[in-house]
């Protein structure tokens, strides 16, 4: 509730505001023992393991994603997350034996041959 952080001017400060908002933190490996949501961290932990077997899949049925990895990223690894936890960011990256084929084009933010 809002009302509870407003002082008497009715702002709030930038602190106390992340403070209210932020998602509580998404334990990827294993949850503490005080995790406020260990059912929230099973289906995040649970969601990485489907895209990693999606993209072990996508390697048998495609040469160019054999050996590729999946691994999370953005505000849930960074614990910046606010409101609830309800999306992974995963980055995939190709086998290492590709990084000479392509290079990536800052200018455009693209992928290139």
């Amino acid at each position: 509730n809002f009302e509870d952080i407003l002082d008497t001017e009715n702002t709030v400060s930038v602190k106390e505001l992340i403070d209210t908002l932020k998602a509580p933190k998404v334990h990827l490996e294993i949850c503490t023992k005080g995790c406020k949501e260990p059912l929230l961290c099973q289906l995040i932990r649970e969601a990485l393991k489907v895209q990693q077997n999606i993209l072990e899949k996508m390697g048998k049925r495609e040469r160019i994603f054999k050996g590729a990895t999946a691994w999370p990223v953005g505000s849930i690894v960074e614990d910046t997350r606010l409101g609830t936890a309800d999306e992974l960011d995963t980055n995939v990256s190709l086998d290492e034996k590709y990084k000479d084929l392509f290079r990536f084009d800052e200018e455009v933010q693209q992928l290139m041959l």
